[in-house]
């Protein structure tokens, strides 16, 4: 049987959690399901954790970057890898919500065309017990979205841009030059939104069919890049199409990912910010707060171990209450 959906996985360093992603993953997959995992020259046992899994799944291809090529360079090898009609990218600590692929081949399968599936998740914290946002009570849908008016899908979703919520057409994908969007850390949002002709059929899925570990990421060192710079970059490289809803959608994702003063003590307690950062990144999106402009520099100074020891604390708090509360 011919391959429909690849599951694509780029890694680095995440052994620890990438079996249990995979487990996720084998458990539901079908005879037209494949895995796809890329990863960028791990220092830890990856390549063992994969060699077990394709023990029990043969449809598992592994690749081994010759050294790390960054996360952007990994995410296109791993769908470069795939023989799939479609390619579900996933993060290699994330898990799929029991029945997922099945959902998902069903749309693809369906009578309606297709050329982009969107996912919605449900946010969890390291240990996969607590819930600490659903992405459908953010957004405020409560059912799929069938439509193809690409630029208003994308004026309302565009903030949605992580990686593991994107299901997209292969044959499409390769018709983009990838090149541009390299080192943003989202070329996979680039291609996808330049690749849709502004009448293409989209759907978004309302069921959330992602477990995403939120306090597990692994792109803190770029964050600020990402949220203040590169995000931004991907709106005004996209197609002219776009040009009349750019500056609405840019709008929507700003408000849905503003930086706040307890991100940067997060960021800071990483090691992922400082001075430098504060001086071209955080203190021109300040500006018109000085209050906070004073704040965020006050944190870009302080001691890492002691913003550590801050974030320990509060979380402590924090989700051990939630935790008892049963969420």
């Amino acid at each position: 049987m011919s391959i429909k959906l690849s599951i694509c996985i780029p890694t680095y360093r995440r052994a620890r959690y990438l079996a249990e992603t995979l487990d996720s993953v084998i458990a539901q997959a079908t005879s037209d399901v494949e895995i796809i995992v890329s990863d960028n020259a791990s220092p830890d046992n990856t390549a063992e954790v994969v060699q077990a899994c394709q023990a029990r799944f043969p449809r598992l291809t592994y690749f081994r970057q010759p050294e790390n090529l960054g996360a952007d360079r990994n995410y296109l090898q791993s769908v470069a890898l795939a023989s799939g009609e479609w390619c579900w990218l996933l993060g290699d600590d994330d898990l799929l919500e029991p029945g997922a692929i099945a959902c998902v081949l069903d749309h693809l399968n369906g009578p309606c065309p297709l050329d982009f599936v969107l996912l919605l998740v449900t946010a969890y914290d390291a240990k996969m017990q607590t819930v600490l946002e659903r992405s459908a009570d953010v957004l405020g849908v409560t059912e799929d979205i069938y439509t193809t008016d690409v630029p208003a899908f994308f004026t309302r979703f565009f903030q949605e841009s992580y990686l593991s919520i994107f299901v997209v057409r292969r044959e499409k994908w390769n018709t983009v030059n990838a090149e541009k969007y390299v080192g943003t850390g989202l070329t996979y949002l680039g291609i996808t939104y330049e690749y849709l002709e502004a009448d293409a059929p989209v759907l978004l899925l309302a069921q959330p069919l992602v477990k995403y570990r939120s306090m597990n990421i692994s792109w803190t060192s770029s964050t600020l890049e990402i949220v203040l710079r590169h995000q931004r970059f991907i709106v005004d490289t996209l197609p002219a199409r776009y040009d009349a809803v750019k500056e609405a959608a840019y709008a929507v994702y700003e408000k849905r990912t503003p930086v706040t003063l307890k991100m940067l003590c997060f960021l800071r307690s990483e090691g992922s910010y400082d001075l430098p950062r504060y001086q071209s990144l955080v203190a021109p999106y300040f500006a018109a707060r000085p209050a906070h402009r004073t704040a965020a520099r006050l944190i870009a100074s302080a001691p890492i171990g002691l913003m550590r020891a801050v974030r320990r604390t509060y979380q402590g708090i924090k989700y051990g209450r939630a935790g008892r509360g049963g969420a």
